[in-house]
């Protein structure tokens, strides 16, 4: 897990990122070495390298993690500001830059100096008045961004928005370490976790997960290949826990609005097999129904443990569970999962499972979330049930949702009408 835990923001650290590559490490009285080894090292890295795949700005083109001097944009001399929509993490220690595959831009090279980069992250000077910064940048912002405390979080404005409730969010007083198997969960263990119904169905035919108090996170496949004629027979039921009683959580049935598949998901493949759904009015938490945390970009959950969640079948071809199931599975690392599989297994995607078969997501656990507890104990969304084979032979494949946060931000930021 990835936390930049800086005296300055991260906004002043993407601003700063055409001077230099900055260490993830702790800003501390030690401010000046941490500047000047960053500055050294800098020195004697490959700017030609390429790292993990990811969606690139807020067109979410195809890219790769590169470090900042490889990828300086147009619009970045422009505006530095827009360098927020392409921010990666490269090997869990340098903020770089989500660049184009297509972009074929010189490796820019400059010198910096770490008194004026110290004095722009503590708010004490303005780019405008640094000489030593990038051509382009130094002339573009002319006022100096609103100053930090210590100990303030760097990440709110570009990973929580007003929309995504981060007080409140992924909070269920559950600890991930005290979930050694798969189980049928508690009632109220798991609030986040929607099912999505035909409106003559009794049961579920995918899941999903609330990110805010209007919109569900779920697999594109799901609302695309539903067999409902109109977007609001799709029924989202928000507080279920088991199907079989009705007075135990009180949920609540709320028709779609309107359905958002991503523009590039493909069904030869189910490559981008993510999607949202907008809900007929909003809901109000309670006990059994609170959104969950989106992920931060740039993060690695490789052999992390995760939890999934959901009403799926409980053996290949088996019957549905009544009661909402959760199961403890590991992150694969891409490259084992792919040696699994003859499909496509695309940087975009997650794998996860046991690695001795047996724990896996089932048939319509679809579109439901696979989940990873932070350190502050809040659960996030890293992932999204796509598809498998069989059940608990070979890992589930899922979306890894930060690649798509800055498209799930665009269009899940409409609360009302």
């Amino acid at each position: 897990m990835i936390t930049l835990n800086r005296r300055c923001g991260l906004s002043q650290v993407i601003l700063l990122i055409c001077a230099s590559l900055v260490s993830s490490e702790t800003w501390d009285a030690g401010h000046n070495e941490v500047l000047n080894r960053t500055s050294r090292q800098a020195q004697v890295l490959d700017y030609s390298q390429q790292f993990q795949a990811c969606l690139s700005g807020p067109s979410a083109v195809r890219g790769h993690c590169r470090y900042a001097q490889a990828c300086v944009l147009s619009e970045f001399k422009q505006d530095p500001k827009k360098a927020l929509d392409y921010v990666c993490i490269i090997e869990q220690k340098y903020v770089g830059i989500c660049c184009p595959d297509n972009f074929r831009g010189p490796i820019e090279k400059w010198n910096w100096n770490s008194q004026d980069a110290l004095a722009i992250c503590n708010g004490e000077r303005s780019i405008s008045t640094v000489s030593q910064l990038a051509q382009g940048f130094a002339k573009v912002v002319d006022q100096a961004q609103p100053r930090k405390l210590p100990g303030e979080p760097v990440d709110n404005k570009i990973l929580a928005p007003p929309l995504f409730e981060s007080n409140i969010c992924g909070r269920n007083g559950k600890q991930a370490g005290r979930i050694n198997q798969g189980k049928p969960s508690e009632a109220n263990d798991w609030p986040w976790t929607v099912a999505l119904k035909r409106p003559y169905e009794r049961d579920n035919f995918c899941g999903g997960v609330l990110i805010n108090e209007r919109w569900v996170l779920t697999a594109a496949h799901c609302i695309l290949f539903n067999g409902l004629k109109k977007v609001t027979d799709l029924i989202v039921r928000l507080g279920e826990y088991d199907f079989s009683k009705t007075n135990e959580t009180q949920f609540i049935d709320i028709p779609a609005m309107a359905v958002r598949a991503f523009p590039r998901f493909s069904e030869q493949n189910y490559e981008h097999d993510i999607a949202l759904v907008k809900l007929s009015k909003k809901v109000v938490y309670n006990a059994f129904v609170r959104p969950v945390c989106l992920p931060q970009p740039g993060e690695f959950y490789e052999d992390s443990t995760a939890i999934v969640t959901g009403w799926g079948t409980l053996s290949y071809g088996g019957e549905k569970s009544d009661i909402l199931m959760e199961v403890p599975i590991p992150v694969w690392k891409l490259a084992d999962c792919r040696k699994q599989f003859s499909q496509n297994i695309f940087d975009t995607n997650l794998c996860a499972g046991g690695y001795k078969g047996g724990q896996d997501s089932c048939q319509a656990d679809s579109g439901g979330p696979l989940l990873f507890q932070r350190s502050n104990k809040q659960w996030t969304i890293i992932g999204v049930v796509s598809w498998g084979i069989n059940c608990g032979l070979t890992p589930g494949v899922y979306v890894q949702v930060n690649n798509y946060l800055k498209w799930i931000y665009n269009n899940a930021k409409d609360v009302t009408g």
